[in-house]
């Protein structure tokens, strides 16, 4: 992945509005925002999409919900007290500028003039790329959402909510159409990501495609499997090299997120939980990779103690020097990459889908492909490798397969918070016993479990009231800010 220097850029603009890769920079567009533009510079649109999309890897709420992480002293996030999530953001900054790429590559008045900053197809499939990444994180945090209406607020104020079904479907048909019309000329500039390689691109479109495809393998086999074999067929990712990060940058407005929270004005409140850790330390499993998920306890590598924090406690007492914190690698380094898909979980989605029958490759070879993926993207090395396959609790069972290969998947979707949680939601293992004095549970039981859905925010009660009350009633929600029924694709 081409990494750039994206402090240089944050500073030579306004907004967090960034300038063309940050490879020549035209100080007298220094004070031109791209969102109210004299000057219609796509490229400086496209890097701020991209940083966007890096802060999605970095989210708190799926992680604990998962239990891959812990709070140390306020347990609230934990324990599921929030209820309401905002999208706004998400419309208005990465969505919003998404579209103006791509209406001014389509505009006929004002193709010549962003053609400089890479073909105008090439321009509009890459928008169409992210623009479909976005609509699907949105739809599986929420469910159903704005689409069809969303960004026409002209002539539609307030508007209508599509369902999750409806979403799914035209997200392919967006990616397909991405595809479809990339041609040979150059790829967009301001791409901080690729540096305008458009073979990555389509290897981004085609994973994402993938990856959604097996989101509905239990509520639309058919379609999945068809997108599925699709996207193999397209291009996916095919090796650890070719993981799909987003490199951050070092000055503290584009940091990687878990740096500023390591460093800023309070303690550390997220160490590694200790279901996650005891999963790990099984003595049927030994996972190697516990080393580079976590630090040893008061971060003093000639202890080799690691220990979990406690989940979901309601009053924690904890001295943090007694449990073990994200590693450093990550948690003190600001240009950390953000995760969004990894070989690893490309070969876990195939073993599932030989299983399943949707290919023709070896299931039990995939399984062992995923694990091998995942050491080598932690560093693990060979000789480790080799002896986790021979432990109780990894050796592939036939009978226990799907248990395994969903196990192995959690494990290794650490530090990817959104799509951990979809995948476990959507798999439903390993079974994770929910924080035992929950601050909110069901409307309809006082039982405890974790949240499958992410409630909407009461802003847009206030400003969207109709359309929102319809999008609860058509997902049956007791209320809009219900976090605990379960999506369309979730039928497990």
């Amino acid at each position: 992945m081409k990494i750039i220097n994206i402090k240089k850029c944050l500073l030579a603009s306004l907004a967090c509005v960034f300038i063309n890769a940050c490879d020549t920079v035209d100080f007298e567009d220094t004070n031109v925002s791209p969102n109210d533009p004299t000057a219609n510079l796509t490229n400086a649109l496209l890097t701020e999409v991209e940083y966007q999309l890096g802060l999605t890897t970095t989210d708190v709420s799926p992680s604990l919900y998962i239990q891959h992480l812990a709070e140390v002293q306020f347990t609230n996030a934990s324990r599921y007290g929030t209820t309401q999530f905002d999208y706004s953001d998400l419309y208005t900054q990465p969505i919003i500028n998404l579209e103006r790429i791509i209406s001014l590559n389509t505009d006929p008045a004002t193709t010549d003039e962003v053609i400089a900053y890479g073909s105008n197809n090439n321009q509009i499939a890459v928008a169409s790329i992210l623009k479909a990444f976005f609509y699907n994180h949105l739809t599986d945090r929420w469910g159903n959402i704005p689409f069809t209406q969303a960004t026409n607020l002209v002539e539609f104020p307030t508007p209508a909510f599509d369902t999750q079904e409806t979403i799914y479907t035209a997200l392919f048909d967006l990616i397909d159409n991405a595809l479809s019309i990339m041609d040979s000329g150059n790829g967009p500039t301001g791409d901080i990501m690729f540096g305008g390689d458009m073979d990555r691109w389509k290897q981004f479109a085609n994973t994402l495609k993938l990856v959604m495809a097996q989101r509905l393998s239990d509520v639309a086999p058919a379609l999945a499997q068809t997108k599925f074999t699709e996207a193999i067929a397209g291009g996916v990712i095919s090796n650890v090299s070719e993981n799909i990060l987003f490199t951050f940058g070092e000055d503290d407005l584009v940091a990687n997120a878990w740096e500023n929270r390591y460093n800023g004005n309070r303690a550390p409140d997220y160490a590694v939980s200790d279901v996650f850790i005891d999963f790990l330390q099984d003595i049927e499993r030994n996972d190697p990779r516990l080393s580079k998920y976590a630090d040893p306890i008061g971060n003093d590598d000639t202890n080799s103690i690691y220990v979990g924090m406690e989940y979901a406690l309601t009053a924690p007492s904890t001295d943090r020097g007694t449990v073990s914190f994200i590693t450093e690698t990550i948690a003190n380094d600001p240009t950390a990459p953000g995760i969004l898909f990894t070989y690893a979980q490309v070969s876990f989605a195939m073993a599932e889908a030989a299983l399943d029958g949707w290919i023709s490759g070896d299931a039990e070879t995939l399984y062992y492909q995923g694990i091998k993926a995942s050491m080598d993207q932690w560093g693990i090395s060979s000789a480790d490798y080799d002896t986790y396959i021979t432990e109780p609790k990894v050796v592939y069972d036939a009978n226990n397969a799907m248990n395994l290969i969903a196990e192995q998947k959690w494990a290794a979707l650490y530090m990817q918070p959104y799509e951990a949680w979809a995948e476990w939601r959507r798999l439903d293992a390993p079974s994770l016993t929910p924080a035992l004095e929950p601050l909110s549970t069901p409307t309809s039981s006082s039982v405890s479990t974790i949240p499958v859905r992410e409630g909407y925010d009461n802003i847009i009660q206030s400003t969207n009231s109709a359309n929102l009350d319809n999008a609860v009633s058509n997902q049956g929600l007791p209320g809009p800010f219900d976090n605990y029924t379960k999506l369309w694709w979730d039928v497990n």
